[in-house]
């Protein structure tokens, strides 16, 4: 079966736009100044950024990013069938794949790690 690459490129860069967005919503009133002035405080966060283009370089990433979850797509709907089911499927998959590792970056200091709290138990 034939791609049609101009559409995983269009549904691409529209993701990209909308991830920017989502990306730009999240950190403007969720993550509220206050909050991340007392992160940068405890140390959490840097005061200053490490270089001055990480903005740009941040947006690059999400549109990368989205072209391949589109790639993605494209590849699954073939099995999964087309439409927005096929896409969250896809969607939910990537983002799991994405979060899961980083969860076990940030487990609080002192506590076991995850093989010697299975073996403890």
């Amino acid at each position: 079966m034939q791609l049609n690459r101009g559409r995983i490129w269009l549904g691409g860069l529209v993701g990209g736009v909308v991830w920017t967005l989502w990306s730009f919503l999240v950190g403007k009133f969720v993550i509220t100044d206050a909050r991340y002035v007392a992160a940068q405080n405890a140390g959490f966060f840097l005061k200053t950024p490490r270089y001055p283009l990480f903005a740009v370089q941040w947006i690059l990433l999400l549109f990368i990013l989205a072209i391949a979850v589109a790639h993605l797509y494209a590849w699954a709907r073939q099995g999964l069938g087309p439409g927005p089911g096929a896409a969250l499927k896809v969607g939910f998959l990537v983002g799991f794949f994405a979060g899961f590792p980083e969860n076990f970056a940030h487990r609080p200091p002192g506590s076991p790690a995850i093989a010697g709290s299975l073996l403890a138990g």
